[in-house]
């Protein structure tokens, strides 16, 4: 390495820089063995062709064939020169992960799926990775192939579905007729035509989304409480405006008229809100009715139910055109 490095200095000082690093990789393609050319160096410049040079070559490289092992952990090690065929297999039913320095190929139920839709069968599969092998595949892997990695599967037939908070579609499933499809999702037999004033009749909100084209369905509205009545006499039910001033004795008359007004016109207002965590924000909201200590509402910034503690509404302003 020292006489090339050397040599080079002398002959061609503008590459000598890069002769290190051309040196190390000539040892290890096998081109040099010291200062020296091995015969695989000596044989490359004669040779015409590539045919050339592997008859000259012949007698001291060993072919290495590629051979496929198969661990009982869902693994795969590559052995020898990985073939084209090898490769495509592998990456068709496999992750390719880097393990302990050493290259690796997992196989788990998500890529043992994504080969099966990438057009690779039950038979196909088993049948090209056994021939990577010199045995057969371990019967770990056997058993995850014969799943098809595909997991079982419930088909139901749906007139229509809901489409809603979790909260919202946990209400939805016990009108009866309804079944829940995923957690966020409900379905139903019945048509929209329907389906939709069942779920008014409920008492839920159903309104258009311009967005979608469809409609969205909301929480049921939530009658307001009345006060129990005492010694047999009929108790006075209080208005809204003295709920709210129970519940937040801190708002301006006027904010708490404002709030009354949109709590029994199901209007939007515009409120200032301090979270449980102390972070203030504002939002626009459509009041929907009480749920004991809560107010029940539309956020417009959420885009969602939400409930609100009365006593930590800072301040009431109209909606906002």
């Amino acid at each position: 390495m020292d006489g090339i490095a050397a040599a080079a200095h002398w002959f061609c000082p503008a590459v000598h820089e890069h002769v290190g690093e051309v040196a190390r990789e000539a040892e290890m393609v096998g081109v040099v063995v010291g200062d020296a050319l091995s015969v695989c160096g000596e044989a490359l410049p004669a040779a015409d062709d590539v045919d050339a040079l592997a008859r000259a070559v012949a007698g001291v490289v060993v072919p290495m064939p590629c051979e496929v092992e198969f661990s009982d952990d869902l693994t795969a090690v590559v052995f020898g020169q990985l073939t084209v065929e090898a490769a495509r297999v592998l990456a068709d039913a496999a992750e390719s992960r880097v393990e302990d320095g050493a290259r690796v190929w997992r196989f788990t139920r998500a890529s043992v799926r994504a080969a099966f839709a990438r057009g690779w069968t039950a038979e196909s599969l088993p049948a090209a990775l056994e021939g990577l092998t010199g045995g057969g595949l371990p019967w770990a892997l056997r058993v995850l192939l014969g799943e098809r990695g595909r997991g079982r599967v419930s088909v139901r037939e749906v007139g229509c579905c809901v489409v809603a908070e979790e909260g919202v579609v946990a209400e939805v499933v016990r009108v009866p007729g309804f079944v829940e499809l995923a957690p966020t999702v409900a379905g139903t037999g019945m048509a929209s035509a329907e389906a939709v004033p069942l779920l008014l009749a409920q008492g839920f909100s159903v309104v258009e989304d311009p967005a979608s084209g469809g409609v969205v369905v909301r929480r049921r509205a939530v009658a307001p409480v009345a006060p129990a009545a005492s010694a047999g006499v009929p108790a006075r039910e209080p208005t809204t405006a003295q709920v709210v001033r129970r519940r937040n004795r801190k708002l301006s008359k006027q904010a708490v008229e404002l709030l009354a007004g949109a709590i029994d016109g199901r209007s939007d207002v515009r409120i200032e809100y301090v979270d449980g965590k102390g972070e203030s924000s504002q939002r626009t909201i459509t009041p929907a009715g009480w749920d004991g200590p809560f107010l029940l509402a539309w956020c417009h910034l959420r885009e969602a139910d939400r409930q609100f503690r009365v006593e930590r509404i800072t301040s009431v302003t109209p909606a906002l055109p």
